[in-house]
């Protein structure tokens, strides 16, 4: 049976951050009932483990930006700990939360935590709105970690629990589900049995009709643990008729282990692992320190495009999104010797011809920021991020996140905004969306005193 751990933080960050500070006994909410990888030791409280990063302060160049808090979760049927990009559709922004909306939730051991929500938000920060609650029962699914996406108006997205009788006590291996932006419509598309179909889906993408996405577990691989259902997948689904079929199945070998990006580049897709590929290195999330892969709409054609080492390249890496041609994405750890011996993470760029890396930036650690989530970019060639950690001596000591930009040729790293963990919120677990020149994320902790008093996430806007 998988162990309760913290969440994935947006995909695996936290096994990476467990990987780089020990283990220790809580997460950071009580309600976060996510298994990580089982090679990954319990996690310790995030004060403690962001204690861990290090005395190493960087001076970075520091932009003028208006940071507005827009919405502060309470926990409640509102929901809590919003974790994915939001996207803009309609004039207004939506997520999901992993945890709240509801009173209990299948296989949760807090009363209060809820299966989760599906929202809307004004830019403005007005006009909050649930438009559905996960029921406690789970069968609709539960815990949705990936957030949604548009697709001619219809909302699309992935739950990691929940949807039917499999995975254990969690109600389910998780679902792909469709819902309308009025709040009403929800439909569970498909639900994982957990078998050679894939299990815990945390990634979806739309091209030509289709959707695309990676489950973390299932396939029916031989993985590095007898417990776990396969090493992940990259399936497709259709909208109309909610059949399944699996592209790829991992291996934990070279192709790569616990896929968590998948994303759509003229017809090909391209994701990233955050365990296998070079077996002689340990990542955060067990053997082998990650990869970027590529694969046809078809299913043919899987290629390894580069094989992370777990020194300066980096170890685990995240998403990765498409610039003119050129990938660029952020690995949680590695690029160093700062956070604990394990490194801070990176942020490379990648030329999927020819496969070579190129970093751009090793994270130190300090006010720089720690352990960096998915890119954005804007029409002039600009990546925006977050860090989970760093950027001062806030929650616990080791900071409580950055919102960063730097030029897609390595220059100009400014950290714009450093989040104090107060009202402002704390621990950002995934990336930015930008509208017209406007920067909006969430936090997964922070905005208040609910969720064991640290707070249950914010969504919140950056003006540059």
């Amino acid at each position: 049976m998988r162990s309760r751990v913290v969440n994935l933080v947006g995909a695996l960050l936290s096994a990476a951050i467990l990987a780089a500070c020990s283990g220790g006994s809580s997460g950071l909410s009580s309600s976060t009932p996510i298994s990580v990888a089982p090679q990954i030791a319990a996690p310790q409280s995030a004060a403690m483990a962001l204690q861990r990063l290090g005395p190493s302060f960087a001076r970075q160049r520091r932009a003028s930006a208006n940071y507005t808090s827009l919405y502060s979760f309470k926990g409640g049927k509102d929901g809590a700990n919003a974790e994915p990009v939001l996207i803009d559709a309609t004039g207004s922004l939506f997520g999901t939360t992993f945890a709240g909306g509801g009173p209990t939730c299948v296989g949760h051991d807090d009363d209060n935590a809820g299966c989760g929500t599906i929202f809307a938000v004004g830019t403005t920060g007005k006009n909050y709105k649930v438009l559905h609650r996960f029921p406690s029962n789970g069968k609709q699914g539960a815990y949705p970690i990936f957030g949604v996406i548009d697709a001619n108006g219809i909302l699309y997205g992935t739950t990691i629990y929940g949807g039917g009788s499999g995975c254990s006590e969690f109600g389910g291996c998780g679902t792909v589900f469709e819902a309308l932006a009025t709040g009403k419509g929800y439909k569970a598309l498909y639900s994982f049995k957990g078998g050679s179909d894939g299990a815990e889906s945390i990634d979806l993408t739309y091209a030509g009709g289709t959707l695309y996405g990676v489950t973390r577990l299932g396939g029916g691989g031989s993985c590095s643990t007898s417990d776990e259902p396969g090493c992940g997948t990259v399936f497709q689904v259709s909208p109309k008729s909610g059949s399944e079929s699996v592209l790829h199945s991992f291996t934990a070998g070279s192709d790569g282990d616990y896929p968590v990006n998948l994303i759509d580049v003229n017809g090909e897709l391209y994701g990233t692992t955050t365990a296998g590929g070079d077996t002689a290195c340990t990542g955060p999330s067990g053997v082998g320190c990650g990869i970027v892969f590529r694969i046809s709409t078809s299913g043919k054609g899987y290629d390894v495009l580069y094989q992370f080492t777990g020194g300066t390249d980096g170890n685990g890496p995240n998403n990765v999104i498409d610039v003119k041609g050129t990938l660029f994405g952020t690995t949680v750890i590695g690029g160093g010797s700062g956070c604990n011996g394990a490194g801070c993470g990176t942020l490379f760029e990648l030329d999927p011809k020819s496969g070579k890396e190129n970093i751009l930036y090793t994270f130190q650690g300090g006010t720089d920021g720690a352990y960096a989530n998915n890119l954005v970019t804007d029409e002039n060639g600009t990546l925006y991020g977050t860090t989970a950690a760093g950027g001062g001596s806030g929650c616990g000591g080791g900071g409580c996140g950055t919102v960063f930009s730097i030029s897609t040729a390595g220059k100009n790293y400014q950290v714009l905004y450093s989040f104090q963990g107060g009202n402002d919120g704390a621990t950002p677990y995934n990336g930015l969306t930008d509208v017209n020149g406007t920067l909006y994320g969430t936090t997964w902790a922070g905005g208040g005193s609910g969720c064991g008093s640290s707070g249950c996430g914010t969504v919140f806007k950056l003006t540059l």
